[in-house]
């Protein structure tokens, strides 16, 4: 098991906290996906849930595009079914592009 994995799950509460939702899992790397292995960082979400249309939104960083877990991006999901499915984790910082001297 490694401890330094760490993901972002989302669990509420109707009940001021008398009851609990299960954890439901919102960012989406795992073993299998021949990127991540499933155990790089994920940590320091955001929430946000739309007044009007009741879509729930989470940020968080994600280390997920670095081999070496050591820089991270930050990543949104959404979900329209009170936090039940996540959409596919979006990229959203602005991409740096390596310029070579020949380009």
């Amino acid at each position: 098991n490694n401890t330094a994995n760490t993901d972002i799950y989302l669990q509420w509460s109707d009940d001021n906290g008398a009851t609990w939702s299960p954890q439901v899992r919102v960012n989406k790397d795992v073993l299998q996906d021949n990127k991540t292995e499933g155990s790089r960082a994920q940590f320091s979400p955001q929430i946000a849930v739309d007044p009007v249309t009741g879509t729930v939104v989470v940020s968080w960083y994600d280390a997920s595009q670095d081999a070496s877990n050591a820089r991270v991006n930050v990543f949104v999901a959404t979900s329209v079914d009170g936090g039940a499915t996540w959409s596919d984790a979006q990229f959203v910082n602005t991409p740096k592009t390596a310029v070579d001297a020949l380009n």
